[in-house]
């Protein structure tokens, strides 16, 4: 209960008085000021309730891939011991849509997309160039379809055209994986040609140790950028490759690119080995790819780089696909149909195969699902 206070009489005559005393216009001046200023404290706007809900996807979104690379494929390099299917795609269906071709290749069968090329000195160009002009919204669409498909893709640097040997492959690296970063691709795949006997790169680098570095360092620094959940794959010719101490092959006894990937130890995913370019009498039927090739390339059928250490799935068997894409002859799609089958049931080897290139005419569709029905 509240006390009642005793009533008491006031002389108002002193009370006027008394306030007339008080300093009233500075007191009220104050206050004033103090009322206009709380009148235009700006409250916090509620959002729109979409744009709430958006905010809220987002953090959970977060939460559920903190950890993740941004763009990349949340599968963590997966594919790394399963059977591929590469297609190198240099040629765009739809320059005005560029992502339709990516997408039509990975609807054709295909799980790892290599876009071709970005060239040491120029930067993306062709396919990659093409990627790079899309905008993000929809290059991060193209790749949500292309991880729901349980496929990657990937930008290749190189090919026939460019030789980066006098590079600093340090900076090399480092720029291709964060361009590949920076356009949300799940990786780097390095089509480096161009090669002498004995693994050199004269003249800029005319010994195989300097060869050997160069290669290394180039993984290393890429890798570094990359992180652990994107891919790294090199693109060799076969004869780049060999048994580590051989006498009398290609490569030479440091075994050449058997060398880069022991090198790596684990870092490198897999090679797309190119078994095709070379003479008419090798690599044409089972023997020559899996167990003995021809005798100007000793020691580089599959099975034998397989006894030099190299896991049989980091070794991906690559063809042309169509007539004009390599020198003939090579085997057809029905072939390597039956070259595969009969590697799988001697060997165990099933790390799949590698096509170049993607054409229009849906020719590369048929191949791969002639190979792999």
């Amino acid at each position: 209960m509240t006390a009642r206070k005793k009533n008491r009489s006031i002389d108002l005559s002193d009370l006027a008085t008394d306030c007339a005393r008080l300093p009233w216009e500075p007191l009220v001046s104050a206050v004033t000021e103090v009322l206009a200023d709380a009148k235009h404290v700006p409250r916090p706007a509620s959002q729109p309730r979409k744009a709430r809900e958006a905010a809220k996807r987002k953090r959970r979104t977060r939460h559920r891939c903190r950890g993740c690379p941004r763009g990349a494929n949340p599968s963590a390099r997966a594919l790394a011991s399963q059977r591929r299917k590469v297609i190198y795609i240099d040629l765009i269906t739809d320059w005005n849509r560029s992502e339709q071709t990516v997408l039509d290749a990975v609807a054709a069968g295909f799980n790892v997309i290599n876009l071709a090329f970005y060239l040491s000195d120029r930067g993306p160009w062709d396919a990659a160039l093409a990627w790079a002009n899309l905008s993000e919204q929809v290059k991060r669409q193209t790749m949500d379809a292309v991880h729901a498909a349980g496929a990657v893709v990937l930008v290749s640097l190189g090919g026939a055209t460019d030789h980066p040997y006098g590079k600093d492959p340090a900076a090399l690296g480092t720029e291709v994986a964060q361009w590949a970063v920076a356009n949300l691709l799940d990786g780097v795949d390095y089509d480096l040609e161009g090669l002498q006997p004995g693994f050199v790169a004269a003249p800029e680098l005319p010994t195989t140790a300097q060869l050997l570095q160069w290669l290394s360092t180039l993984n290393s620094s890429t890798r570094a950028v990359l992180g652990p959940d994107r891919y790294l794959t090199h693109a060799p010719q076969a004869p780049y490759l060999g048994q580590v101490g051989a006498q009398g092959t290609w490569a030479g006894p440091s075994g050449g690119y058997s060398a880069v990937y022991l090198d790596a130890k684990g870092s490198v995913d897999w090679l797309n080995v190119q078994f095709y370019n070379q003479s008419s009498s090798c690599y044409q039927n089972y023997t020559g790819i899996f167990v003995a090739p021809c005798a100007s390339f000793p020691t580089t059928a599959i099975s034998q780089l397989h006894a030099t250490g190299l896991p049989y799935e980091a070794l991906v068997l690559g063809m042309p696909v169509a007539p004009g894409d390599g020198n003939p002859p090579f085997p057809t799609a029905s072939q390597l149909h039956d070259i595969v089958g009969q590697a799988q049931t001697d060997l165990g080897w099933d790390a799949g195969v590698m096509g170049w290139q993607w054409h229009a005419s849906g020719s590369a569709a048929t191949w791969i699902q002639t190979i792999y029905p």
